[in-house]
């Protein structure tokens, strides 16, 4: 008796983002002609929480705590050295609730001589997307050279 054929699991992918619904449509043009049905996908939006004011990352702990003493010898009292994380060694000086609050802030600093940055806190911007499930044909590294892609659930094609 022979043994029933193995259903191949399948493979789906998220393509992008895009930078614009043009470079999506021109990307899902290629995917089609690669045998790829993709459909387009779209992410909100969604809001800035606030404004934070810093000076990058010193090179160590001693250097951003050295810089640190140099801004409160200029009038800044209101600092903070980050001991971990992403922003290690970098010195936050202060958070708002707008922008130009945030920008008022940096002008004072930079007024002093200091190189402070404005970002924003939370915010990102609508993506364009395109999922697909891939043919069982589709050769993965020929596809993502013509988008960059992540593994995606296929159930969530449905």
């Amino acid at each position: 008796m022979a043994t029933p054929p193995v259903a191949a699991t399948a493979v789906c992918l998220r393509f992008g983002p895009f930078a614009s619904s043009s470079a999506r449509d021109a990307a899902r043009v290629r995917l089609q002609q690669a045998g790829v049905d993709p459909r387009p996908h779209d992410s909100p939006a969604r809001e800035v929480r606030g404004w934070k004011v810093y000076l990058p990352a010193q090179a160590s702990r001693e250097a951003a705590l050295a810089l640190a003493e140099k801004i409160k010898s200029a009038g800044v009292a209101d600092l903070f050295v980050m001991t971990q994380g992403d922003d290690i060694n970098s010195i936050a000086l202060g958070r708002f609730g707008s922008e130009s609050a945030a920008q008022r802030r940096q002008s004072e600093l930079r007024g002093k001589g200091f190189p402070a940055q404005v970002a924003a806190i939370g915010g990102i911007p609508a993506q364009t997307w395109l999922d697909a499930q891939l043919p069982q044909s589709a050769h993965r590294v020929d596809l993502v050279r013509i988008a960059p892609a992540q593994p995606l659930d296929c159930s969530t094609l449905h």
